[in-house]
């Protein structure tokens, strides 16, 4: 058959041998104006429908160019149309590849743990500049769909020509990574190297420290987007780009904690010894083999680290080549070796000089001598900021064993008093769980990364993000006061009180300032609570935590006079326990009043556990009974405020709500029902108890349910148990709580909601759900990211109040379908 005669469409596929065998599927189509368009395919690179820059055709010879590889092709087909032989030319070397026509389209691997759209974030692709190197650097910001502005990362890829995926042995870390973050409320910036994808520049004359450049223009692009913290700004650097996080981090003030993975604590040169010789161990090499290449790149980096003249070290390192070649006593031992070794049976003298000659131009490139010579110790001595360095049992690429310990030394010689090391069992370099470590294991391995990695990334940075509580999105910041009402001050005289007592409130309001990063102690009389009875929570540091509440300052003049809402907190809880939505209501308008019911019947319960379920009922109308009255003597004490109050003339109490949670709830239903000062109420996962519980009464409702909790959804036979002592104690309550709500939401008409969130359960309403997420501790809330749920929770309840205290019209209450996909 003559060679013009033979159509090239279709799909072509070879193995290069590069020091491992990978696949290149070249897949060609016919253009109807009769020119050639491709794409080209690498599996074991993470490749995929890759755009040739030029193919051609002509006179039975194939030609294409792939720039992002840096690679050319040139191949003549055989006289039957079945086989193309010709040489494949990348970054200075040239190797033989022969393409085959594809009878049938080779299966992708699987890649379970790469996410798929749509994505329950936002994905933004952006560009910006690094105007000191006249580069664009291209990449991909994920964002949360909660309230920003969010702590966010930056991503730093490893060593070679990688993309914003990094991807690599049909993987994509990167996207796997920035794609759990996200989901963890953390924003993720991942970018195309300089020269590789959509950015521009010259990757092959770059260095560290010339990426190192565009980290830096990276966090000053982030500083400038609104949805991201600028003070909580990190970086996480794997292999290479732990090297480069750390340079930045010792240049910036700006970088607020950086994450090293599989990071260098050693020069290049020890480094490259030690990867040698476990590696090549590891794909079965004879031991006189790794010494004699050991010897030979002792040789190699001798000429690299004297001669500065790169022209003058190409001849010497051809010479070494050359030299190494002719010499060896066991060339054909060495060329069976590398054939068994890369499952090449083909593999010739050509082949072997070929990958060996490649391997010394490398050696000669500017990155290669910046990384051969560059200590890390010397940027890690300068680093204070929180550094977490994790590595692999099994990396045999940065021994742990070797850089670990050099890490832990350089951080505590600069002083740095917050540094996490971690070598995690059966790693390898990619962070995936593996058998041995070697890197041709990498693409057979399904999984991407470790979800143990992925989980002690999150929590190490939500950990040390200064607040899990999101910035309120109000107009106003936020003041905060506390007030101790004596029993003396008491003005209520309501038949039904049954005792007087001393109460605290907290109050949350309006003020002109908005702070840019968090202020006040998070509920400290509650986390000193927690840590005193809990053992667990002492894991949580609460006395750390901070809100965006500022204490002692004044009140805004924007309006005359503000609505106020009452906050009732649950059983065993104290004020302060919401205090992310306090402060969000605040943000908005409202004068926010936390009362601090001592409730010791509960508390008792909560330490000692729970007594019968019966006598739980009748202790717990008892308290209802006493925090209503509790929370009318707050009102009392509002329309008397002493002289010297902040809050003097500022609460307008023609305009009075309330709302709660889980207990908390009941009370806000029944003050609303019993007192004629409260307008409207919502009750957050509250059970409805006491004798006029169902009565009907008409006042504008909301009831917050997530699909999760045990009102929802059936509760496992050990914790009905454990709540409930049998199974039709539990239906019961479960089924007098439905109808109560049906009962109520009857009576208030168009006035009354009722809104399931799906994936939140009965703790995903309040902060200790927020908290859980930056710690190591599994505190249940529900399958849906607390997060989101307090994004719903808040948009629903400033609706509610905005409607019915304030006047406004609301879309959110009135749409038949909701905004939100969890709703």
């Amino acid at each position: 058959m003559a060679t013009d005669t033979i159509t090239i469409q279709g799909s072509w596929s070879g193995q290069l041998n590069v020091g491992m065998l990978v696949t290149l599927i070249v897949n060609i189509q016919d253009n109807a104006d009769g020119t050639l368009s491709a794409t080209i395919d690498c599996p074991e690179q993470g490749l995929s429908d890759g755009k040739l820059d030029t193919i051609a055709f002509q006179n039975g010879s194939l030609s294409f160019e792939f720039k992002k590889a840096f690679a050319t092709y040139e191949g003549s087909i055989n006289q039957n149309g079945t086989e193309i032989v010709g040489t494949y030319a990348s970054g200075g070397a040239s190797f033989p590849l022969t393409l085959k026509r594809c009878m049938t389209v080779p299966e992708k691997a699987k890649r379970p743990q790469e996410p798929q759209s749509p994505y329950p974030y936002q994905v933004e692709d952006v560009a910006y500049e690094n105007k000191a190197a006249g580069v664009t650097l291209a990449g991909t910001l994920t964002l949360p769909q909660s309230q920003g502005p969010f702590p966010t990362v930056l991503l730093i890829a490893g060593s070679g020509p990688c993309d914003r995926n990094e991807s690599l042995m049909g993987h994509k870390p990167f996207m796997v990574l920035a794609d759990h973050l996200t989901r963890q409320g953390i924003a993720v910036l991942r970018v195309d190297k300089r020269g590789v994808g959509a950015s521009t520049g010259d990757y092959g004359a770059a260095t560290s420290t010339d990426f190192a450049s565009d980290v830096l223009a990276g966090v000053q692009y982030l500083k400038a987007r609104q949805e991201i913290d600028s003070k909580r700004i990190g970086l996480i650097g794997h292999s290479e780009g732990g090297i480069i996080a750390p340079m930045v981090a010792a240049q910036s003030r700006d970088v607020a904690f950086i994450v090293l993975l599989a990071a260098p604590g050693v020069n290049g040169e020890e480094i490259l010894y030690e990867q040698g010789a476990l590696c090549q161990r590891a794909e079965g090499v004879p031991e006189d083999i790794i010494v004699r290449h050991i010897a030979v790149s002792r040789q190699a980096f001798a000429i690299i680290k004297k001669e500065a003249d790169p022209k003058v070290a190409a001849t010497q390192l051809a010479q070494l080549a050359k030299r190494h070649l002719e010499t060896l006593p066991e060339t054909q031992k060495l060329l069976t070796e590398l054939a068994k070794r890369h499952d090449d049976q083909n593999l010739d003298q050509a082949t072997a000089t070929a990958q060996i000659e490649a391997g010394m131009r490398a050696m000669n490139t500017p990155w290669f001598r910046h990384f051969l010579m560059f200590d890390p110790a010397s940027v890690l001595k300068n680093v204070t900021v929180p550094v977490l360095a994790l590595n692999g049992e099994r990396d045999l690429q940065v021994a742990p064993q070797q850089n670990l310990p050099a890490i832990a030394k350089a951080l505590a010689d600069a002083g740095n008093t917050d540094y996490t090391i971690i070598e995690l069992p059966g790693l390898n370099h990619v962070l995936q769980t593996c058998t041995t470590g070697a890197v041709s294991e990498y693409a057979k391995i399904e999984e991407t990364m470790s979800p143990v990695a992925l989980q002690t990334i999150s929590k190490w940075i939500l950990k040390h993000v200064a607040s899990p509580f999101q910035q309120p999105s109000g107009p106003y910041g936020v003041g905060a006061e506390t007030y101790a009402i004596k029993a003396s001050q008491q003005q209520n005289q309501s038949k039904d009180a049954l005792q007087s007592r001393d109460l605290t409130i907290q109050c949350w309001y309006p003020t002109t300032k908005k702070p840019s990063t968090p202020t006040c102690p998070w509920a400290p009389k509650f986390a000193a609570f927690l840590e005193q009875h809990a053992e667990v929570f002492k894991q949580l540091e609460l006395g750390k935590l901070r809100t965006y509440a500022q204490p002692n300052v004044p009140v805004s003049t924007d309006q005359a006079s503000y609505p106020v809402i009452l906050y009732s907190h649950g059983s065993s809880q104290m004020v302060g326990d919401n205090s992310s939505l306090c402060e969000e209501l605040a943000s908005h308008g409202y004068v926010v009043v936390g009362i601090d019911h001592p409730q010791e019947a509960i508390r008792e319960f909560f330490s000692k556990g729970f007594p019968l379920y019966n006598e739980v009922k009748i202790r717990m109308v008892q308290d209802m009974e006493q925090e209503i009255i509790d929370a009318q003597c707050v009102l009392d004490y509002l329309e008397h405020l002493p002289a010297n109050s902040i809050l003097i003339g500022k609460l307008d109490l023609h305009n009075i709500g309330m709302a709660g949670h889980s207990f908390g709830g009941t009370v806000a239903v029944q003050l609303c029902r019993r007192d004629k000062r409260c307008r409207a109420a919502i009750n957050m996962e509250g059970p409805l108890i006491g004798k006029d519980a169902t009565t009907p009464f008409h006042k504008p409702l909301l009831f917050l349910l997530g699909s999760e909790s045990w009102l929802s959804n059936p509760m496992t036979e050990e914790q009905i148990v454990q709540c409930f002592q049998t199974k039709e104690n539990y239906l019961d309550a479960q089924q007098s709580y439905r109808a109560a709500i049906d009962t109520l939401a009857s009576a208030a008409g168009d006035d009354a909601r009722t809104v399931v969130i799906k994936g939140a359960d009965h703790n995903a309403f309040v902060d200790l759900a927020l908290i859980a997420q930056h710690s190591p501790i599994d505190m249940r809330s529900g399958s849906l990211d607390a997060q989101r749920t307090h994004e719903i929770m808040k948009a629903y309840v400033c609706a509610f109040f905005d409607k019915y205290l304030k006047g406004k019209t609301s879309v959110l209450l009135n749409e038949q379908k909701s905004m939100y996909s969890e709703v």
